[in-house]
């Protein structure tokens, strides 16, 4: 089957995320943060204005994303805050954690 042009997107950012949904829901590449992806606002799978209804109008607006410094361990789904909005994520500093990805595992082979 061939998805539509608007799921095609999704495709295309879990592939960017290394198929990491809550990677995709926070990504950073929203043009505030970091580097302006043209797929940004389509990252749900949706178009924006139903992402907007589903998830809530928050995680389509850049200025409302955390901080790309904090740690994606720390966010929860984006689906438990849509209706609240982004305001009451945890901060960086108060988790003692940093960066989007988590964090690398220390040790190994050396």
């Amino acid at each position: 089957m061939i998805p539509t042009p608007v799921k095609a997107i999704r495709q295309k950012c879990r592939d960017c995320c290394g198929d990491n949904v809550k990677l995709v829901a926070y990504c950073a590449c929203d043009g505030l943060n970091s580097t302006r992806c043209a797929l940004w606002p389509y990252r749900f799978g949706k178009r924006p204005a139903a992402a907007a209804r589903k998830f809530g109008a928050a995680m389509l607006d850049p200025r409302q994303m955390p901080d790309p410094n904090e740690h994606l361990d720390s966010l929860p789904p984006h689906t438990e805050f849509s209706r609240q909005g982004v305001a009451s994520l945890p901060s960086a500093s108060a988790s003692g954690t940093s960066g989007l990805f988590p964090a690398a595992q220390e040790g190994g082979s050396g």
